[in-house]
């Protein structure tokens, strides 16, 4: 796993080259100058590319190019930012306790900011304040300075906002932009930095937290419905400036200036007010979570950790000999196949954990579940890629066909004497006698692929698998 440091990302937002209107950003504005005519003879400044902050559930990654920092096994990855002095703010999820961290430019180490339990939702300028992130909690909200200090608390029975539960917070300028969300329908008040509300709550109902752009002028939020589309609400008057079709699979998005940064699991998007859409590649280490708006270059230590103990880089599986093809499977199922014994014999458990669709019966944290077991001594990676060596039953339903490893655990299936034979492969004779006999039922292994290559269940390697 790649684990090295983020390569310089370049900042965001994109300027003109030579004379006519540039957007100039500062803390907490957009103003229109008129650039001078460009005198020299040099070769004229190419634009500045669009770069963003990619995090999945297992790492940090500075986009286009930059390798990934890893969050360490038993640690889950929430949302992060830039600080806008070459550092990452980032929240990070362990032993079922949220905190907020910091890692400095340059510094190998992240120091923890804010209180624990608290939620990260964004970092900027703030009215009058240096650099500061604004957290949650249940009860309150947090302005915490990143550089340190004890952060100041608006406490949340003091405040105008809807008795539901907090979601996401966003800094607008001078504004606070707090996402409520109720039946999953999410909703957005906005605050003045001290509290006090500002207009009536925007009734959005959008599909994740809505949030504000830096300069606060406008809520960006996501309608989701026959299509998926991003819609600008003007701030001060609650009118649709504009909305845009983007593609379905949103995990998450961010707002930039006149934009909105939009994560799908294969790229990340960044779709402006007037439409124009710029897109970066990226390829999560684990289950993609959202995507954030660099405003500044970062500048992270070859050595720097997100924290958390080394994942292990070695597995069971990885000295097993690549399985015969199998005959008999649909082209797509095939190749789900061949992509997840590929994954368990490169040892790689994050990329494993990002092959199951959306409807996985399985453990809910596949690479944790994994990792455990292989770091306790049970094999679960070399069983299954054992498991998929076994003979397949083929399930017919009326959404199409599944293929079952091994065969025994099929619903419908007829099993003979070759079916549990090959069963000696992984298990004892006396457990194979049980499930032959009736004693018991079937709880081995069990892998469960469509017809259209979907991976939708994984058995037997868990009490919640």
């Amino acid at each position: 796993m790649r684990r090295s440091a983020l390569l310089l990302a370049t900042a965001v937002v994109v300027a003109a080259c030579g004379s006519g209107p540039v957007a100039t950003t500062t803390s907490s504005t957009t103003t229109t100058t008129t650039a001078p005519p460009v005198t020299t003879t040099a070769a004229p400044v190419e634009p500045i590319p669009f770069a963003a902050l990619a995090i999945d559930t297992a790492a940090v990654t500075g986009l286009p190019d930059g390798p990934s920092l890893t969050a360490g096994f038993g640690r889950r990855l929430g949302i992060a930012h830039d600080d806008l002095a070459g550092g990452i703010v980032y929240e990070e999820l362990a032993d079922e306790v949220w905190q907020v961290w910091l890692l400095e430019a340059g510094r190998r180490d992240p120091v923890a900011i804010g209180v624990p339990g608290a939620r990260l939702g964004d970092v900027d300028f703030l009215a009058d304040r240096p650099v500061t992130a604004v957290l949650w909690t249940d009860d309150a909200l947090l302005l915490q300075t990143v550089k340190g200090g004890a952060p100041d608390v608006l406490v949340r029975s003091d405040l105008a906002l809807p008795d539901d539960p907090i979601s996401g917070i966003s800094i607008g300028g001078s504004l606070l932009g707090v996402a409520t969300v109720a039946d999953e329908c999410h909703d957005v008040t906005i605050l003045s930095s001290g509290g006090d509300p500002v207009g009536e709550p925007f009734g959005l109902c959008a599909a994740v937290p809505p949030r504000l752009t830096p300069d606060g002028s406008l809520v960006v939020h996501l309608e989701v419905g026959a299509s998926t589309r991003v819609v600008f609400v003007d701030t001060g008057t609650g009118e649709e400036v504009a909305r845009h079709q983007v593609p379905t699979g949103v995990v998450g998005f961010t707002a930039d200036v006149g934009a909105a940064v939009v994560a799908v699991p294969d790229a990340v998007l960044r779709v402006s007010v007037a439409g124009t859409t710029e897109r970066l590649d990226w390829d999560p280490v684990g289950n993609p979570v959202v995507a954030t708006a660099l405003r500044a270059p970062l500048v992270v230590s070859d050595l720097a950790s997100l924290g958390g103990t080394e994942f292990p880089t070695d597995c069971s599986a990885r000295e097993l000999a690549a399985p015969e093809p199998v005959s008999g499977l649909s082209p797509a199922a095939d190749r789900t196949r061949t992509v997840i014994i590929g994954a368990a014999r490169n040892c790689d458990f994050y990329g494993l954990a990002t092959v199951p669709s959306g409807n996985f019966s399985g453990p809910v944290d596949l690479a944790d579940t994994l990792i455990r077991a292989e770091l306790d001594g049970i094999p679960l990676m070399a069983d299954l890629v054992r498991t998929l060596e076994l003979p397949f039953a083929t399930e017919t339903a009326t959404s199409g066909a599944s293929f079952i490893w091994p065969s025994v655990a099929g619903i419908d299936t007829e099993v003979g004497d070759a079916d549990w034979e090959a069963l000696e492969a992984l298990y004892n004779e006396e457990r194979i006698e049980e499930w032959r006999s009736g004693r018991a039922p079937f709880d081995g292994m069990s892998v469960w692929i469509t017809e259209d290559g979907q991976w939708i269940g994984l058995g037997g390697v868990a009490p919640d698998g």
